[in-house]
């Protein structure tokens, strides 16, 4: 099962690299990381089939590991549920991918 809006917020961000890429050579050489790190992301989590989401949504205390992955990962996906810091509480976190 792939979450179809996590991707297409991941090829949207890709687009938006492409664009600052074009304005000057010196933008490009440092977004290169940037473009690896998300093509990687996106790699993943078309990965991810419905047995992992079901695993993340158990746990009711994950390691810290678990929750800190997560967290990072939905950060890139709703910045503004990162800033208000809602994706500090696992119960939170774990249900963002449900409820959008």
């Amino acid at each position: 099962m792939v979450d179809c809006g996590c991707l297409s917020i991941v090829y949207v961000c890709c687009l938006i690299l492409t664009e600052a890429e074009k304005e000057n050579e010196d933008v490009r050489v440092e977004i290169m990381f940037d473009r690896l790190m998300l093509m990687d992301l996106r790699k993943n989590v078309a990965k991810l089939d419905a047995r992992a989401y079901a695993e993340l949504k158990s746990y009711k205390s994950p390691p810290p590991v678990i929750h800190n992955i997560l967290l990072s990962t939905l950060s890139l996906f709703y910045p503004d549920k990162a800033k208000s810091g809602a994706l500090e509480d696992w119960g939170t976190c774990k249900l963002v991918r449900y409820h959008r």
